[in-house]
């Protein structure tokens, strides 16, 4: 049982690390451009969804989308930013998250090309070539 908490917590940690730097990475370049680019956490949820599982991926969006409404909208450090862009966001980073759990999409992106359940996966989808 010991076993099974530590890699639910190591899971999770893993997906709130992965936020916290694509925050970071949005961060800095914001301050070259002068605009946020949510597009730095496409990695971090795509990353925590293939090595977590879906329930570390929804708990990375979700925290993307706080992150990124707390830090990036206008009120600056507030959660009151104008609510219109919230589900905008939202379903920006809840797209990620469904893309990259669907089985027969993610066998690549997640390092499973090689791995036996996806050759049954590339046969029916062509464009999931495991030659390098």
């Amino acid at each position: 049982m010991h076993h099974k908490a530590l890699r639910c917590i190591s899971r999770y940690g893993s997906a709130v690390l992965l936020v916290v730097i694509g925050t970071v990475s949005t961060w800095a370049v914001m301050a070259l451009i002068a605009m946020p680019l949510f597009a730095f956490y496409i990695w971090p949820i795509a990353k925590a969804t293939c090595a977590g599982g879906l329930g570390p991926g929804v708990i990375a969006a979700i925290l993307a989308l706080f992150m990124s409404n707390y830090f990036f909208l206008p009120p600056y450090f507030s959660l009151a930013s104008d609510a219109s862009l919230l589900p905008l966001i939202g379903c920006y980073l809840g797209t990620v998250v469904f893309i990259v759990n669907r089985p027969a999409l993610s066998p690549s992106f997640c390092g499973l090309a090689g791995h036996p359940s996806s050759a049954a996966q590339a046969i029916s989808m062509p464009w999931h070539s495991t030659s390098g």
